[in-house]
């Protein structure tokens, strides 16, 4: 099923098309902690599902791979 899913989703990647967002954000905490604004505190980490849950987001997954793929803005 992974396997199904990877291969439905495969296509060539561009690196030019996706920008740094880490990065980014790390140079905004940076610059905001320089020049003295306060800096809002992360959200907290979401909770670990279990395997079950895990197995029935792969079949959905798998289920929405073979609909068709609409672009990302």
């Amino acid at each position: 099923m992974a396997v199904q899913l990877v291969g439905a989703l495969s296509a060539d990647w561009d690196p030019g098309e996706h920008r740094d967002q880490y990065q980014e954000r790390v140079r905004a905490f940076l610059t905001a902690k320089m020049t003295g604004e306060t800096v809002p505190k992360a959200a907290p980490t979401p909770a670990a599902t279990s395997a079950q849950d895990l197995m029935t987001l792969l079949e959905a997954s798998v289920e929405k791979a073979g609909e068709p793929r609409t672009a990302h803005p």
